[in-house]
């Protein structure tokens, strides 16, 4: 399986047949075919988990360089702007950009700059 992109490529590095095989005995009673195809699946899984929270960070990213350019401009909106998003609220806002705030100061995602 070729590597798409660099999200792929770094979960095809950590999720290798030794790694597989040492949490799954059983791995090969499949045969090559079917191994293929499970880990693949097993790295199209870990992949999407892994861009699931990039987005999460990204909308902290977002919401932190929105309120901070409201903050520059002397604006106290952040909240109304906020309630104008489906489904946040200030804490829910917050919360985000906390997790951004802290992902990045422990640098804790290569795949991932801020």
């Amino acid at each position: 399986m070729e590597p798409e992109d660099k999200e792929t490529a770094f979960v095809s590095k950590l999720l290798t047949e030794d790694g597989i095989r040492s949490e799954m005995p059983e791995w090969d009673d499949f045969d090559d075919e079917e191994r293929a195809f499970l880990r693949g699946k097993m790295i199209g899984v870990a992949t999407s988990r892994m861009r699931m929270g990039k987005c999460r960070l990204e909308i902290g990213k977002d919401l932190l360089e929105l309120r901070d350019f409201l903050e520059k401009k002397g604006s106290k909106t952040f909240t109304k702007i906020i309630k104008g998003l489906n489904g946040f609220t200030r804490a829910t806002a917050y919360t985000h950009i906390g997790n951004y705030e802290r992902a990045i100061s422990l640098n804790s995602m290569p795949w991932f700059t801020g």
